[in-house]
């Protein structure tokens, strides 16, 4: 996968300059070394001031964060990208993940010859609930307030979203119903019909109807 290439992307032209801690540019050279193996970009590699984005459009459709709360629905997608221990694992199960906000950042490779820009999530990964598959499977139960511990794979490739879910929140319970939504952005990687994704959509609908009350 060419994960420089942002092409498909569009950024809002509004961003803030943040700093990069330690542990945050460790954890983000982690996560390099997966998707780059062997081209040995470590911390001093990583740039340490990047643009930080609340929102982003992929291929016409927007992720929000929880930086911007008019689009806080949109900040909840599902990821394949972790593993149990917070580690990245590129074929891991699909989970669900809420996005804190977006970083645009340049990073060198291990000559530092190369400079490219690279565009991450910040993610909150849920943790499984114990009646996770309680309702089956597309609708799945995670906990509402607690997040798996923060490790290489809360940094996300912006290209590794699958798309967005929609939840209930069981507020007395501390539980969180999600179910993927396949709209046009993931249907357009899997060139899946429209009329598959019209019977999900309205399957989804009414799994959730039924739940809400």
């Amino acid at each position: 996968m060419q994960w420089a290439d942002i092409t498909c992307l569009e950024l809002p032209k509004v961003y803030k300059l943040v700093h990069l801690d330690l542990d945050d540019r460790q954890l983000l050279a982690k996560t390099y070394s997966c998707m780059y193996p062997g081209q040995g970009i470590g911390v001093d590699a990583i740039g340490m001031t990047p643009r930080r984005y609340t929102s982003v459009t992929l291929a016409g459709e927007k992720f929000g964060s929880k930086l911007e709360r008019r689009s806080l629905r949109s900040a909840r997608v599902m990821v394949s990208w972790a593993g149990e221990e917070g580690e990245v694992n590129s074929t891991a199960t699909i989970r669900p993940g809420q996005i804190r906000f977006y970083i645009l950042h340049n990073i060198k490779n291990g000559d530092s010859s190369t400079i490219h820009m690279s565009l991450h999530t910040c993610m909150q990964l849920y943790t499984e609930d114990v009646q996770k598959e309680l309702y089956r499977r597309p609708v799945e139960i995670w906990k509402l307030k607690e997040f798996d511990n923060p490790g290489a794979a809360s940094f996300l490739p912006v290209r590794r979203l699958f798309c967005k879910l929609a939840a209930v929140e069981k507020t007395r319970t501390g539980k969180l119903v999600i179910s993927p939504i396949l709209l046009i952005f993931c249907w357009r990687l899997v060139n899946h019909t429209m009329l598959a994704h019209l019977f999900i959509s309205c399957l989804f609908n009414r799994v959730f109807t039924w739940i809400s009350h």
